[in-house]
């Protein structure tokens, strides 16, 4: 079965190794010709029992790991590959080798062990005679049942190990880690249409892998008392956004602040609710309808482009609560203006809320968005004065129509008719238009939804083609996002991805969004944002287990579907869609054109299976795919 992961054992190769000459045979390993930092040899001998229901686990204190074993297979070898049965937990496998006694170990990959009790195999094609194994951390007592190497003996002359900064020196604590992906500097073609959903809490790195970041900033955390903004550290939430912003800009990721939610402050007057932060921020006795009742958002949209935004304004304007916080900490939040950290700023978060529709304070008509969205676009032309909207604060601002939960068109056609009706210039108030959908048994989330389902299932493209194609065609200048789609791993949920055959619910998980974002991206969506980028606090619920890690409680530990999205975004670098050339329902074709020239198509089985079809072009003429996206070079 073909892995996405082979990349990363094939770096040897692509570094110029040869191959060998002559079939590889798996190469006879014992214990007896290995050595351990830690225990003793009988602790490893599991490792080469040829039972896969024995395991090594070097034990469960943390000054154990990283745990490493040698191995001396007495003469070089030509390694063509290597086999292992993957346990329990995620703890990750690092690999390093060495030609001589006593000679600098190189770097040859990094597995993750993330396939619950299966194999796996990764191709490494490199000489050896020394082979050095350091697990990461302990996650289980049954992290690697098995493993086997394959090669031959056959001398490869005029190759040399890697050196330089591949170097590593084994003796040490340093472990690699995941190859980080680039910045944007280096990012080019469909990597730059991948984004992810989350918190300011959530550790940058884990960002990495994506080109964009919405995350959800309640408007109280930066406003926690009427006309007084605290955001460097926030009043609530925990938040450091000047530092924050600086990290995601370091690392070459965008991010978007949804600014969402109303705070109590502005919730007086209304009858008890559960939901009274999910309120339309408008006093109780204001018109909805009417774009200068959002006057409070608008004039906290204004202060949040200032300072985050490109263009500086006077300190007078700016409102800042300079005074300690209530934890009496340092430091004290500082007027800043034009910190050029936010290219994006989204006007709420599913303002059409049918599950609340019976409460009519949630929910937002098409009509009463489009007040508000024009309130905090520009302060509706000028009308409300200076200091309130985006644009009024900085006109190369992005401002992002509030995500909808769902493919309704007929939503922003009406939006559209309040805006020429009500707006002079009939302009549509954003730069971008933006919609959630999640792929379920029931098209869609709806009140009777039961599971998820694959994206060509849900007809997830054709679904998306002719929405884009009107906005593109009907808003001008505007740029699409589907900004929220994503399947829980908890059996529990309304919206779990589904095991089946030898895939796990996390594996599911995971090759549903790979694929989910190359169908997305084939259909014309600009941006492409999974829901969600950890675990919530309780796992169990809808959406509580969307992450691609688990939630901050656990350690932020990374699922199958991280380390999916972190080889999606290496393949997709450089590539551009073109077409799409799939010849028969069950398996999709689609082909990239490659920066440097030439083309690559992304290949895989609809409903998982193992298939060998006809392709023209690569070795024998045919292909093997299955439910992974297969990157194959023509």
């Amino acid at each position: 079965m073909y892995r996405l992961l082979s990349l990363i054992g094939c770096m040897a190769t692509m570094l110029g190794y040869a191959h060998t000459q002559s079939a590889p045979q798996k190469l006879s390993v014992s214990a007896s010709m290995a050595t351990v930092s830690i225990g003793n040899l009988t602790a490893i001998v599991p490792l080469f029992d040829q039972n896969t229901n024995t395991y090594w686990f070097p034990g469960w204190q943390a000054s154990n790991y990283p745990a490493r074993v040698s191995i001396d297979f007495g003469r070089p070898v030509n390694l063509s590959n290597i086999r292992l049965w993957d346990g329990t937990g995620q703890p990750q496998l690092s690999i390093f080798g060495a030609l001589d006694q006593g000679g600098t170990p190189f770097f040859i990959a990094n597995i993750p062990l993330i396939h619950w009790q299966r194999w796996q195999s990764h191709i490494l094609n490199i000489k050896v005679r020394y082979i050095y194994l350091a697990l990461s951390d302990a996650q289980g007592d049954q992290p690697i049942g098995e493993i086997e190497f394959f090669g031959t003996d056959d001398a490869i002359n005029g190759n040399t190990p890697i050196t330089g900064k591949d170097t590593l020196n084994i003796s040490t604590n340093q472990i690699k880690t995941d190859n980080p992906v680039g910045t944007a500097a280096v990012r080019s073609g469909d990597a730059l249409k991948l984004g992810i959903n989350g918190f300011h809490w959530i550790p940058a790195n884990l960002v990495q892998p994506f080109a964009y970041y919405r995350e959800y900033q309640m408007w109280h955390w930066m406003e926690g008392q009427k006309g007084i903004n605290r955001f460097s550290p926030s009043d609530y939430g925990n938040a450091n956004y000047d530092t924050h912003y600086e990290e995601l800009k370091s690392k070459g990721i965008r991010p978007i602040a949804c600014l969402n939610t109303t705070p109590s402050w502005l919730t007086e007057g209304y009858p008890f609710s559960w939901h009274l932060h999910e309120n339309k921020p408008v006093q109780r006795w204001e018109d909805p309808n009417k774009p200068a009742s959002y006057d409070e958002f608008a004039r906290f949209c204004w202060q949040v482009t200032a300072r985050y935004g490109r263009k500086q304004q006077p300190d007078q304007l700016l409102t800042i609560n300079g005074s300690p916080r209530w934890t009496s900490d340092s430091p004290l939040n500082k007027k800043k203006s034009g910190l050029n950290l936010l290219e994006f700023i989204e006007i709420w978060n599913e303002p059409d809320k049918w599950w609340l529709r019976h409460l009519d304070f949630p929910y937002f008509t098409p009509e009463q968005y489009a007040a508000m969205l024009s309130a905090c676009y520009d302060g509706h032309e000028g009308t409300m004065g200076p200091g309130y909207g985006v644009k009024t604060a900085d006109p190369s601002m992005k401002v992002v129509m509030a995500g909808l939960t769902n493919f309704d068109l007929n939503y922003v056609k009406r939006m559209i008719a309040w805006c020429k009706a009500n707006r002079k210039d009939q302009r549509f108030p954003a730069d971008v238009v933006s919609f959630h959908h999640y792929a379920n048994v029931r098209s869609g989330l709806e009140e009777f939804f039961e599971y998820g389902v694959s994206p060509e299932q849900d007809d997830l493209r054709n679904k998306l083609l002719p929405l884009v194609s009107w906005c593109k065609s009907n808003i001008p200048g505007t740029t699409f996002w589907l900004s929220e789609f994503g399947y829980d791993t908890s059996p529990n949920s309304p919206q779990h991805a589904v095991a089946f055959g030898p895939y796990s619910i996390q594996t599911v998980q995971g090759m549903w969004l790979v694929r989910s974002y190359i169908e997305a991206i084939a259909a014309g969506v600009d941006v492409c944002f999974a829901y969600n980028l950890c675990d919530e606090q309780d796992p169990n619920g809808l959406f509580g287990s969307c992450g691609l890690v688990t939630n901050e409680m656990s350690g932020f530990n990374k699922k199958e579907s991280w380390f999916q999205m972190k080889i999606l975004a290496d393949k997709l670098n450089g590539l551009t869609f073109e077409k799409d050339i799939s010849t028969a329902p069950d398996v999709r074709i689609y082909q990239f054109k490659r920066s440097g020239g030439g083309t690559t198509i992304a290949i895989w089985s609809v409903d998982g299976r193992i298939r060998t079809i006809p392709f023209s072009g690569v070795p024998n003429n045919q292909i093997t795919v299955e439910g992974w996206p297969k990157f194959v070079p023509l």
